[in-house]
């Protein structure tokens, strides 16, 4: 059974629908008016479906379409008219009527009627299928903002308590070596002794290389430069202690384009430690090449080495946790991170963290080599573009 709203001045045409509408099998209840607001008032009560004669003494079909098309663009509505111009029907069509059907044709009007309510039906599923779609992205969206908002949380406590840590060992640990380490050179000067003189050097060697380990432990905690100035200017002198202490030439071209915002450039810096940490304690490695993209869209580093490959997963190697942990960082903060074998024999690890505001441009080359040596070349090394800068 369908419901149609028939706008209609003669009861003669409005038989002649019915008749049509039976002998083609439909089932309908039909609901005539011939004037515009007994028409409105239907209009609260939305029918299936609306045919409309072109011409009534005060209204016509192009306006009945007009007041149709203000409430609901879904209902289908067709002309049933004795006559009507080429212009009119096509302007018809272009405001949203669905067809028009010559009463000279009353046989081609169930065709019409079928095929409009399909066409209803169809744009009925489509609605609803684009609304579950959006709702679908929206619910997406509001989990990758929660996941965001706690990766924020987990990294700001987490970094909140590397801080913590740094301060206590640097206002205790430190300052009590330093002091003992001073009072020992001042001993060793008032000593005539040679042997304990030399022992007392020795001891002075030690405290110091304990202070030097102390400071990189805290720079590891928590580095003071990376908040103050940013991760291009970090990674100089970082990469530069690592290649000295490790014996190992690590190279490093920076593209720098603009700074992200700085708890990226944390997480970045986070998943550099890990992915060198890893290379110097399992790959055996000799020579590591480092490219870094730092920019106001976000960061992207890639990470290869000569060393012997990274194999097949073992649950229980710490490098493979290490590579679990930096891929989680990387897809918490809504980036990713890949690994694959090196052009130079070993592992690459690559990855991008989306971010922030441009606040400048700047580039630089820098390379380090396992004597301790580096150097600072302009302008930097080209490096290609991902899809996402």
């Amino acid at each position: 059974m369908i419901d149609v709203l028939l706008l209609e001045d003669s009861s003669d045409d409005a038989a002649l629908l019915s008749a049509e509408l039976r002998r083609s099998g439909f089932e309908a209840t039909i609901r005539r008016v011939d004037e515009r607001s007994d028409f409105l008032d239907e209009l609260n009560d939305p029918p299936e479906i609306i045919v409309a004669d072109n011409h009534l003494p005060q209204y016509c079909a192009l306006e009945a379409l007009e007041d149709v098309r203000e409430r609901d663009k879904s209902i289908p509505f067709i002309i049933f008219s004795g006559a009507i111009e080429e212009e009119t029907a096509i302007e018809a069509l272009k405001k949203g009527a669905d067809d028009f059907v010559m009463k000279d044709r009353p046989r081609r009007l169930a065709t019409a009627i079928q095929f409009a309510l399909d066409r209803a039906a169809k744009r009925a599923r489509e609605q609803e299928d684009a609304e579950a779609m959006r709702a679908m992205v929206d619910a997406l969206q509001s989990l990758s903002e929660q996941r965001r908002r706690l990766l924020d949380r987990l990294a700001s406590a987490q970094e909140d308590e590397r801080r913590r840590i740094a301060g206590n060992v640097h206002d205790d640990h430190i300052q009590m070596m330093t002091a003992i380490s001073l009072r020992i050179q001042l001993l060793a000067e008032d000593l005539s002794r040679p042997d304990v003189k030399e022992e007392l050097e020795e001891i002075t060697d030690l405290l110091a290389q304990g202070i030097t380990r102390l400071r990189r432990f805290i720079f590891d905690l928590y580095p003071d430069s990376l908040i103050d100035e940013g991760l291009a200017k970090t990674l100089r002198p970082y990469i530069e202690t690592l290649s000295e202490e490790w014996g190992i030439r690590i190279e490093i071209a920076i593209r720098h384009d603009g700074e992200p915002d700085r708890d990226i450039e944390v997480i970045a810096f986070r998943i550099l430690q890990e992915a060198l940490t890893n290379v110097h304690k399992h790959a055996e490695a000799n020579r590591i090449e480092i490219e870094a993209m730092i920019a106001a869209s976000g960061t992207r580093f890639v990470i290869e080495d000569d060393g012997c490959g990274i194999g097949a997963p073992v649950p229980s190697d710490p490098s493979h946790i290490g590579l679990r942990t930096m891929r989680d960082r990387a897809e918490l903060a809504g980036g990713f991170l890949e690994i694959g074998e090196a052009s130079i024999g070993g592992t690459r690890v690559e990855y991008w963290i989306p971010s922030g505001e441009v606040k400048g441009v700047a580039s630089a080359h820098v390379e380090s080599g396992s004597d301790g040596s580096g150097r600072i070349d302009a302008p930097c090394m080209e490096i290609k573009k991902s899809s996402m800068f």
